[in-house]
């Protein structure tokens, strides 16, 4: 699911056949004008996830942002953090490599079961192929 803060509906996710790589099988574009775009995914069962891996798409580039998760579908919002438990920003892209992949491990893994790549910086609109990185429980 793609959204916004300001009730807005998705504009586009699609699961990217055309151009899936291993590292970006989900895609995210939105509009420039959205101020608060997000990209959600609802990852089912409980996941231990360690990190994300990103890239960028056509010119538009997340050069940071923020991962949110829930434990379960009902829990509040949670925010990766760094190891002093303060709000962690991830360095995404940049727009002379934007199709390079971009590793960032978490300092602790988390377990989720929706999370949410939040963008805090951007060149021209936003767009990001992402992967999350960990493993199933049970």
């Amino acid at each position: 699911m793609v959204g916004s803060d300001d009730g807005e509906q998705p504009l586009l996710l699609v699961l990217d056949h055309h151009h899936r790589t291993s590292s970006s099988p989900f895609r995210m574009l939105q509009d420039d004008n959205d101020a608060n775009p997000w990209i959600e995914v609802d990852l089912v069962n409980s996941t231990v996830v360690s990190g994300v891996v990103t890239q960028g798409e056509n010119y538009w580039v997340v050069t940071q942002y923020k991962v949110e998760y829930k434990k379960q579908p009902t829990s509040k919002w949670q925010n990766v953090t760094d190891g002093n438990g303060n709000t962690k920003l991830f360095i995404g892209n940049n727009q002379v490599e934007l199709n390079a992949p971009v590793t960032n491990l978490f300092d602790e893994s988390v377990v989720a079961t929706v999370v949410r790549i939040v963008p805090t910086k951007r060149i021209n609109g936003v767009a990001l192929r992402l992967e999350f990185l960990g493993c199933r429980l049970g």
